[in-house]
């Protein structure tokens, strides 16, 4: 118990590896049990499969345990191309993020590196977790943007400037200061007192709305999270004007959050900037942007879009998937996400591809030839399955391939169920069988009562069982063989 003081426990249930074949893949566990062992900046450094011996379970604990937060594990960062490039984000435990070259990491500070003169030092208490990022690098210049792009243009590269000073908006004495009052009263406040105090900011209307909005850029971001959530919370207050130059915000945070505000009140008028910001060196302002021409729901944006799920930050992917199904289910336009993906899925980064491919999944359920690309849906993720380097990867194709019962593929995973090395993606293979209901694989799929593996032997029993409707046959493949044999 003293050695996993250190340590954070959390215990994941495999045994539905169906409905958590995402998870399992995200981990690349291969058989049960494992235990998976995180350093102190958050990444992967020892692994435990099977049962061990308490002295080298002991002894892999405490070799996490002595790199702490000094671990080599954050690997250092480098410029990939002209237009995509490595650094460090640090995630902090209040849900911001900081990004920058990571200069020093020690039981007291944090330090990153902008550039070569400028350093930004953070607590390390205050620090949950750093990680090595790819992020878009930002052009020296603005250049214009076509508003609708056919999506086949080059990458554009926005440059957020600073917004211009604004005049004092013109509010009563008493008002202006009540609300200084209430920004202090911030300081320390508890959930339930910020709450309170946001109501009584609401009783300002329009007017204290707009100082608010004048008093943004100068707070700091505690008070700056507040006001913009506060403002949020109010609905159309006739403040979108002054949103709109936060647009151009020198600060990430405050361009995200004016993004999101302008397009929860249908303010159409700013699509040109939201597509340029899909190009924001930030990821959170890419993300915001994604989120924003989901909720305007603008079928036109909808390629631009799903290009931001290729992003290899997972926090603009993650956005853009989400938003682009939902803006494609709105204006019915499924079919041409799905076929968009299909032929640009190949050129994703690792964990947008796993993502894509279980859109397409959810995308192409239920749909039939007629009136969807299910053919393309299906080439792709059966390239995925066979090709990709990533086992996640292909187990999440080869689990899509049934969940949108592609019966054409049918052959093919047959066959990979031979070729096939990797468990987690065996098993997602006898699960896709399964529900395909796949006769012709019965035979194959005994065979696989012969694996080294129990996970593999157990997801080719659990495919026979749904296939065959045989439910008192156990794994020992003698008892399937005779079962076959009888009834030919």
């Amino acid at each position: 118990m003293t050695a996993a003081k250190g340590f954070v426990c959390v215990r994941v249930n495999c045994t539905e590896r169906s409905a958590l074949a995402q998870v399992r893949a995200s981990y690349g566990i291969k058989g049960l049990p494992t235990v998976v062992l995180f350093n102190a900046l958050g990444r992967r450094a020892e692994e435990i499969v099977g049962a061990a011996e308490t002295e080298i379970f002991l002894k892999k604990m405490d070799k996490v345990s002595q790199r702490g937060v000094f671990s080599p594990a954050v690997s250092e960062p480098k410029v990939q191309s002209s237009q995509w490039m490595d650094t460090h984000r640090v995630f902090l435990r209040n849900g911001n993020t900081v990004d920058g070259r990571l200069e020093e990491f020690t039981a007291d500070a944090v330090v990153l590196g902008w550039d070569a003169s400028t350093t930004v030092q953070l607590k390390t208490e205050d620090v949950d977790r750093v990680e090595l990022i790819t992020i878009r690098s930002v052009s020296t210049a603005v250049q214009e943007v076509n508003p609708i792009s056919t999506g086949t243009d080059k990458a554009r590269q926005v440059k957020p400037v600073a917004a211009k000073p604004t005049a004092q908006p013109s509010l009563d004495g008493d008002i202006r200061q009540r609300i200084e009052e209430l920004l202090t009263r911030l300081s320390g406040a508890s959930d339930e007192r910020k709450e309170r105090l946001r109501t009584e900011m609401r009783s300002f209307g329009a007017e204290g709305a707009r100082y608010l909005v004048w008093r943004l850029q100068t707070l700091d971001n505690a008070r700056s999270r507040w006001v913009m959530d506060t403002l949020g919370s109010m609905g159309p207050s006739g403040i979108e004007a002054e949103l709109r130059e936060l647009l151009s915000s020198a600060r990430p945070d405050i361009r995200a959050a004016a993004a999101q505000m302008l397009a929860q009140r249908g303010a159409k008028d700013v699509l040109p900037q939201l597509l340029q910001m899909l190009d924001d060196r930030e990821a959170g302002v890419r993300a915001a942007a994604a989120s924003g021409l989901g909720d305007l729901a603008d079928a036109d944006s909808l390629v631009q879009l799903a290009d931001v799920a290729l992003d290899p930050d997972s926090i603009p992917s993650n956005q853009a998937v989400r938003a682009a199904v939902e803006l494609a289910q709105r204006t019915s336009s499924e079919a041409a996400l799905a076929r968009h993906w299909a032929q640009t899925v190949r050129r994703a980064s690792d964990g947008a591809r796993q993502r894509i491919a279980s859109a397409l999944a959810t995308l192409g359920a239920g749909r039939s030839e007629g009136t969807f690309p299910l053919s393309e849906i299906q080439e792709a993720l059966i390239t995925l399955m066979i090709d990709d380097e990533k086992a996640e990867v292909r187990a999440i194709a080869a689990l899509a391939l049934g969940e949108v019962k592609a019966t054409a593929s049918i052959p093919t995973l047959i066959e990979r169920l031979s070729a096939e090395t990797d468990v987690l993606v065996l098993v997602q293979i006898c699960d896709a069988l399964r529900l395909l209901k796949a006769r012709d694989a019965i035979p194959a799929l005994i065979e696989q009562l012969n694996s080294d593996s129990a996970d593999a032997r157990d997801g080719a029993v659990r495919a026979l069982r749904g296939i065959t409707s045989v439910k008192h046959l156990g794994t020992e493949y003698d008892e399937w063989n005779n079962w076959l044999s009888s009834r030919k």
